[in-house]
């Protein structure tokens, strides 16, 4: 069966790495503003998976606003307020959907022993050299 251009995209997995270069887990973009495919979304959606007993983050988006939902597995999502560290446990235990808005950093952990599956929809979308994330250090205990 032929697929049409206009009906599919390729999605991209791109592997993720912690402060000390560790694989964590990956990403996979599933719409942007900015693919030239997706329309009517105003900003991106994407799949971010956190292999088991690791961190991914902390680290911050200096304009843009994130919207997390674990769907298979559960993770710890902490957000600094800028006054004390936010704990959510969220996931297949308790679906919730956090948002963190710029400037907060957040870090999730996986407890757990299978990889967790947390959907982002977040504005604006990344695009190439766009360098509004930072990386940020914490002295927060994860376990």
């Amino acid at each position: 069966m032929e697929k049409s251009r206009e009906k599919t995209k390729l999605c991209k997995k791109v592997i993720t790495k912690d402060h000390a270069g560790q694989e964590n887990g990956w990403l996979l973009e599933i719409g942007s503003m900015h693919d030239n495919f997706t329309e009517h979304l105003p900003g991106q959606v994407y799949l971010s998976v956190c292999k088991p007993k690791m961190v991914k983050g902390f680290h911050l988006h200096k304009k843009k606003t994130n919207q997390y939902t674990c769907v298979k597995g559960n993770v710890k999502l902490v957000v600094w307020d800028g006054v004390k560290y936010n704990e959510y446990m969220i996931g297949e235990n308790n679906f919730i959907t956090v948002k963190v808005k710029p400037g907060e950093p957040a870090a999730f952990y996986n407890p757990n022993d299978e990889d967790a599956y947390i959907i982002n929809c977040c504005f604006p979308a990344w695009y190439p050299g766009d360098n509004e994330q930072e990386e940020w250090s914490s002295d927060y205990k994860f376990e």
